[in-house]
């Protein structure tokens, strides 16, 4: 359920944490013993993870030994520390779990390619260019459809995996896109990244007169600010309540107070990839009557009921709208859904990720005095919905399904905030709709 979390706390972790990371440019030097030598124990350590803490004792039926020690043979002929975290990120992928993964030692240099990509209904779209990139550069637009990655063909089960590959496992200072642009020309466009260099060792003794500190903390609170919520009050008719994640019950608490005196809460959870665990019940607490079962988490070797509590006085009385979308997953889908089963909202937009189990962090290092930090998110626990059903691969499936198209992925348009509103008493076109909220900052 909260692997978004536990991916933020970790690259967090990764990112003050006292470091050697590995050189981005490892795949163009050849790699040595010693980084195979590296990359085993880390195999090594993984796998006990799995074998400790996975929910699933039988691996989906899979002969974990037979897998690691085909990993481990390709590991002692990798060519580039690119390869040797491509052979441990796919030895976790043959589990087809969303909630466990491998977070590989943090680069050096940071690469980051200008664009962003999303899948609407079965088609992949460009969602962002920054301005000063070379994907913009090369014409590349929002709204352009993206055909193939790398060859890969984008597909709603597995962009995510194509996505974090890209951007954790092996950056490339060029990647290849073949798109689509919005008038039907098909091109195949190499997109160069823009790699900015990095430091081998972070400073976090204050030596260097603080100067790595200030820059952590400066990248930290940028993520903070490109994560804050946004709302928007119509008078005193609607209150849209645009959520990122569920980042604690003070934030639930501070939302609801917002909204308590709107007769119309449209709560948008498109882009939410989940959150904290007390976060979700605290919220669904403000909506729901009485004591309820949700559901049933799965572990091992427990059972034990999702139970949510009311939260003040009574709960919130006013009609419910949440809107979804591919990437909406984890703690966002059982929100959703939840109330689409208790008749408590209407859900519209997109069917939304099947990424809902819950999973815990494990962190770890290799050496003592000079440390290469890793970590993984292990599923230590499937949801079963209260009446019987799994969100997991399946997501949440909205009440009325409305996509944007190209041309309104281009233009800021914003069809399904449209129809959430008309669904509370509100007239008001795409166009205006989709200049109601700021726009989303880039995530990376």
């Amino acid at each position: 359920m909260l692997a978004e979390a536990m991916r933020r706390t970790l690259l967090l972790w990764v990112a003050v944490a006292l470091l050697a990371p590995i050189s981005a440019k490892a795949g163009a030097q050849g790699v040595s013993n010693f980084d195979r030598d590296r990359g085993l124990s880390m195999l090594r350590t993984i796998r006990r993870d799995l074998e400790q803490h996975y929910y699933d004792s039988t691996y989906h039926g899979l002969d974990l030994a037979a897998r690691f020690d085909s990993a481990a043979v390709r590991i002692r002929a990798a060519q580039s520390n690119g390869e040797i975290f491509g052979v441990i990120a796919l030895a976790l992928f043959e589990l087809n779990d969303s909630h466990t993964w491998f977070v590989p030692p943090q680069r050096v240099d940071e690469v980051d390619y200008g664009w962003d990509l999303q899948m609407f209904g079965d088609s992949c779209f460009v969602v962002d260019v920054d301005s000063g990139s070379d994907a913009a550069a090369q014409g590349i637009t929002i709204g352009d459809q993206v055909l193939a990655v790398n060859r890969f063909v984008p597909s709603r089960q597995d962009l995510w995996k194509v996505l974090y590959w890209v951007n954790n496992v092996d950056p490339q200072p060029v990647v290849e896109l073949i798109v689509r642009s919005r008038l039907g020309a098909v091109r195949q466009v190499p997109v160069r990244a823009k790699v900015t260099p990095g430091k081998r060792i972070i400073d976090l003794t204050g030596s260097d007169g603080g100067s790595d500190i200030s820059q952590l903390i400066r990248k930290a609170e940028g993520a903070q600010r490109r994560a804050r919520d946004a709302f928007v009050r119509l008078d005193t008719t609607v209150m849209i309540w645009r959520m990122n994640w569920f980042r604690s019950g003070e934030a639930m608490d501070d939302g609801m107070r917002r909204a308590e005196q709107a007769a119309a809460l449209i709560l948008d959870l498109r882009r939410n990839s989940g959150g904290l665990e007390s976060a979700l019940l605290r919220l669904l607490g403000r909506f729901l009557p009485a004591t309820d079962t949700i559901g049933v988490i799965q572990r091992r070797r427990e059972r034990r009921p999702l139970v949510v509590k009311p939260v003040g006085r009574r709960p919130y009385a006013g009609k419910v709208v949440v809107l979804v979308d591919s990437r909406s997953a984890s703690a966002a889908e059982l929100f959703a859904r939840t109330l689409q089963m208790r008749g408590r909202a209407i859900v519209v937009g997109d069917r939304s990720a099947g990424h809902v189990q819950r999973s815990l962090g494990h962190q770890h290092q290799v050496g003592t005095q000079t440390a290469v930090l890793y970590a993984t998110s292990i599923t230590d626990a499937d949801i079963v919905m209260a009446d019987g059903g799994r969100l997991e691969h399946a997501g949440v499936t909205p009440d009325e399904s409305r996509l944007p198209t190209a041309d309104d992925l281009a233009t800021g348009r914003d069809p399904v905030l449209t129809r959430a509103l008309a669904l509370v008493g509100v007239s008001i076109d795409a166009d205006s709709a989709g200049k109601l909220l700021p726009p989303r900052r880039n995530p990376r």
